[in-house]
């Protein structure tokens, strides 16, 4: 009987941790569009997390032609990333000259 309340204890555990651990897709978009506004403001784009939830919802947003294109470079760009395959050789270009 102990045995049996120890092992449904851990197993409780288990999934408690496994639960804390889930990254939903409302928190991955959340995280993608904080990501999108560091890098925008890095290059000095300063179009903010709400601006960029509009342009990736089709929402017309108020700001530059510049700015609207770099935010929309940006989703594509990292769009791009997802579908990178790290170890694949044909994504790697390396120019080597002798000397």
């Amino acid at each position: 009987m102990v045995n049996i309340i120890s092992s449904i204890s851990e197993e409780l555990t288990r999934i408690e941790h496994d639960k804390k651990n889930i990254i939903t897709p409302q928190l991955r978009r959340k995280n993608r569009i904080k990501t999108l506004a560091g890098t925008l403001e890095i290059e000095g784009n300063f179009m903010g997390e709400d601006k960029i939830t509009a342009i990736l919802e089709g929402k017309p947003v108020l700001g530059t032609i510049l700015e609207v294109a770099e935010v929309k470079g940006a989703i594509e760009a990292y769009k791009k990333l997802e579908k990178y395959k790290y170890n694949a050789n044909s994504n790697i270009k390396c120019n080597f000259h002798l000397i």
